[in-house]
């Protein structure tokens, strides 16, 4: 597909990850999901986004469009991780959840439940899987360890009763003598195609005779092949059959072509933005750097001179590295909401006041009277325990990650023109965009280093100059915040000693191989677990029947708890 039909999905995914949010928050909160099934459609519309965006990530070839879809696709499986949680809970804690009949009603078929997993969890680490692999091979040589070897699990199952017993025993009784006598046919045929071998041996043919046989062997063969191929037209013909490819022009050979292709520019589009990556922070260190420099040094020396105290002319201390250095000059911490309530009040007047004391009224005539509502609920003995799960919610850790992906999508893609980079490779504004502020980070603490070797001189002459007025030594009060970090240290309890901190990880790697404990594993994909979903759980739970877990939910149950 085209790099647009990729750009296209990520968009459908952006935008449906928008609906969601103000599906699961609407304005009107009567419309706020509830109950099972409201949230299980939401987490089924999750699934299908995660799919999208999974599918468009995996063929995306620009690779600073690849950031910034992983940091949506990622958000994304949080959120859906997060519902899913949420399911469970309203599940009666049961991790197994039938969704059968919601998907009749959405007209869905239970392939959309199947949750994808991205092929970038193992092609991100696919060198370092590979080297383990290696290593764990010539460990196992070097210690002659075996195999884990793979023979079928024979399951002795229940009793057979005495007639299911006769049957089996008929049956392999049958099914012998059956084998016996096709093995004795099979002998006499031998026996007899060596004695006219030997017969025909003994008289020399005729020319005429030789090629009679020759002839009726190839026309027999002829007249097989052709109504073997007439069977296979015919089959093809009423469509009980597909019609034989050329190995050229097989769209699944066509197709696994074109994923290597893909895969082979995403690598080499990738190395050239980690090369421009480099070179293009150098050029905006050497072009930008200084302007930085100035613009940091007049904000911090505006600071000092500003913060310096009239009366005693002593200059305030510059921020330690730990508490932010410059950051909290040039970005200053807004006024907490308290000191800003304060200053509206000293404004009012005592107008202020008055309206202060009135609201105080109204809020304890609140209190009360849900002090006394309480109390009466209480005595009634209206369950309590229903008011827990009303004010349990949802967790909403990754909605923020989520609202931040799509802020960053539509200031940078949604509108962007990229006509003229068909072959699409990455952006150079974009990265100086991405650079400046970390350039500017790395400037930033560069001179927090000199102003502070600067300042702290300076103050030391100050304060030289003024002990030199009053005939007193200027090395009072030096460095006493240092002493309080080495208090907490004596507090703190003895750890236990780690008894592989003098080892590396290879050698208990080794260790744990020779001793038969680490063992090579076949590589099995989750889609070699085969099995379908129930299609009557749901209805089967209607019927206060708890259903055992059906495959398909098993491997969703897999991929959701232990891979994502």
């Amino acid at each position: 597909m085209a790099n647009v039909t990729y750009d296209i999905m990520w968009r459908e995914g952006m935008m449906e990850l928008l609906d969601q949010l103000e599906a699961e928050n609407p304005e009107d909160i009567s419309l706020a999901p509830k109950d099972l099934s409201e949230w299980a459609c939401i987490y089924i519309k999750y699934i299908q986004i995660l799919r999208k965006l999974e599918n468009a990530f995996d063929q995306m070839v620009h690779p600073q469009k690849r950031l910034d879809m992983r940091k949506a696709l990622e958000a994304c499986m949080g959120r859906m991780l997060e519902i899913r949680h949420w399911m469970v809970k309203l599940n009666r804690n049961l991790d197994f959840i039938n969704l059968d009949d919601i998907l009749v009603d959405l007209k869905l078929t239970p392939e959309v439940l199947e949750i994808p997993i991205p092929k970038y969890f193992i092609e991100d680490r696919a060198k370092e899987l590979d080297d383990r692999d290696k290593f764990l091979e010539a460990l196992i040589e070097k210690y002659k360890v075996k195999g884990m070897q793979n023979n079928p699990i024979i399951k002795i199952g229940a009793p057979l009763n005495e007639e299911e017993a006769i049957l089996m025993i008929q049956k392999n009784e049958r099914g012998r003598q059956a084998r016996e006598r096709a093995r004795l046919a099979a002998i006499n045929k031998k026996q007899r195609q060596i004695e006219d071998r030997r017969l025909r041996m003994g008289v020399t043919l005729s020319h005429d005779e030789a090629a009679r046989r020759i002839q009726s062997a190839i026309r027999g063969w002829l007249w097989r092949r052709r109504i073997k191929d007439d069977a296979d037209k015919e089959l093809v013909f009423i469509g009980m059959k597909p019609k034989p490819r050329e190995l050229k022009k097989d769209p699944q050979l066509h197709e696994a072509k074109n994923m290597m292709r893909t895969k082979r520019v995403q690598l080499e589009h990738a190395r050239e933005y980690d090369e421009a990556v480099v070179s293009l922070k150098q050029k905006m260190r050497e072009l930008e750097g200084q302007d930085m420099r100035e613009i940091i040094q007049d904000r911090v020396n505006s600071w000092f001179i500003g913060g310096r105290n009239p009366e005693t002319g002593e200059y305030p201390d510059f921020p330690e590295a730990e508490d932010g250095g410059s950051k909290t000059i040039l970005n200053p911490a807004p006024p907490p909401l308290s000191s800003l309530l304060d200053d509206l009040d000293l404004e009012g007047g005592g107008g202020g006041k008055g309206g202060k004391e009135s609201g105080n009224g109204k809020g304890s005539g609140k209190k009360d009277g849900g002090s006394g509502g309480k109390k009466d609920g209480g005595s009634g003995g209206d369950g309590s325990g229903d008011a827990k799960p009303a004010d349990e919610k949802v967790s909403c850790l990754f909605v923020p990650s989520i609202e931040a992906a799509v802020q960053e999508f539509v200031a940078k893609w949604q509108d962007r023109d990229e006509s003229d980079n068909f072959y699409q490779k990455f952006d150079s504004e974009l990265v100086k965009d991405e650079l400046r502020p970390i350039v500017f980070e790395e400037v930033r603490i560069q001179v927090d280093d000199e102003m502070r070797v600067l300042f702290q001189n300076l103050k030391d002459l100050v304060e030289a100059e003024r002990a030199a007025k009053l005939g007193k030594k200027g090395k009072k009060k030096k460095k006493k915040k240092k002493k309080k970090g080495k208090k907490g240290k004596k507090d703190k309890k003895k750890k236990k000693k780690d008894p592989t901190a003098d080892r590396s990880i290879e050698s208990l790697f080794a260790e744990l191989v020779s001793n038969g404990i680490l063992q090579q594993c076949p590589h099995v994909l989750m889609r070699d677990y085969l099995g379908s979903c129930s299609f009557m759980a749901a209805t089967l739970e209607k019927a206060n029947i708890l259903p055992d877990p059906s495959m398909a939910q098993v491997r969703q149950g897999l991929t959701e708890y232990c891979i994502l």
